[in-house]
């Protein structure tokens, strides 16, 4: 029985160290697959970094020099410095230039309106007395023919030569007359007088428009008057410049030639400018 138990230990034992030697080879081979470094005390492995590639290093660094090319050398720097500085005022002088000669909104005032034929306007004034809803449809009325003064101020710094401008008259988006502007020298930082002829064709629709909407409104009455003119600015540029106005009247001021200047009340305009 002692014999026995003796071998039977034995076989144990060495069972027991060859899988133990298993075990350790393999824990050992999953440990130098996953970690690279150096063997510490025979069986515990130490990660290290890396080795740093000093070439690589130097190229990293070259690159970063490249990418600001104007720090590599003392000429370059100062000639970065000027580029900059001239990029700065060329900049500013733009702006300076765009507020000094960009075209800014005229002002004008009516400075004088006459009638050519008195004798039209009242034919107009009897019509109102006598009620003007008796007016047939196909009835004739006479043109009223106006010569104007307008005086137009230039803010601007830059002059220039108009065309003949022309403009329509609008009430209600129906128009009521045309006319044109007399071509003009206008001076830079100056006042000048334009001429206008105004005709007004008064269909007996639109005067019954315009008729009851003066009654409604104390006399008063609004129009709007549309018109462009061709420019030639310094230099020969051809500019195109555009007026969109709503004018704002007391048409009672037209009946006496004392005050026929008078009839705008106040105004609303755009303006644009095309090159």
């Amino acid at each position: 029985f002692g014999s026995r138990y003796k071998r039977e230990g034995l076989w144990a034992s060495k069972l027991h160290r060859s899988m133990s030697s298993e075990m350790s080879a393999a824990t050992s081979g999953k440990i130098q697959k996953d970690v690279t470094g150096v063997v510490a005390d025979g069986d515990v492995e130490v990660a290290l970094p890396e080795p740093v590639d000093a070439g690589k290093l130097e190229t990293e660094v070259e690159a970063a020099k490249n990418r600001w090319c104007c720090m590599r050398t003392r000429r370059r720097r100062r000639c970065c410095c000027c580029v900059s500085l001239s990029s700065f005022f060329m900049a500013v002088a733009v702006t300076v230039c765009l507020s000094l000669l960009w075209p800014q909104d005229p002002e004008w005032t009516l400075k004088k309106l006459e009638l050519l034929d008195e004798a039209a306007l009242t034919a107009f004034v009897v019509a109102m007395g006598e009620g003007y809803e008796s007016i047939s449809d196909d009835a004739e009325l006479p043109d009223l023919e106006f010569r104007t003064e307008v005086e137009l101020t230039n803010p601007n710094r830059l002059g220039g030569s108009t065309a003949l401008g022309e403009f329509k008259v609008f009430f209600n988006d129906k128009q009521l007359g045309s006319g044109t502007c007399a071509p003009v020298v206008v001076e830079p930082l100056s006042n000048v007088t334009l001429h206008a002829n105004v005709s007004v064709q008064l269909s007996p629709a639109i005067f019954k428009d315009i008729a009851k909407e003066v009654m409604e409104n104390n006399l008063k009455l609004t129009v709007q008057v549309s018109g462009s003119t061709a420019v030639t600015g310094p230099l020969g540029i051809p500019l195109t410049c555009g007026a969109d106005c709503n004018i704002h009247t007391s048409v009672i001021e037209v009946m006496s030639p004392a005050t026929r200047q008078n009839v705008i009340e106040s105004k609303e305009c755009t303006y644009k400018y095309i090159l």
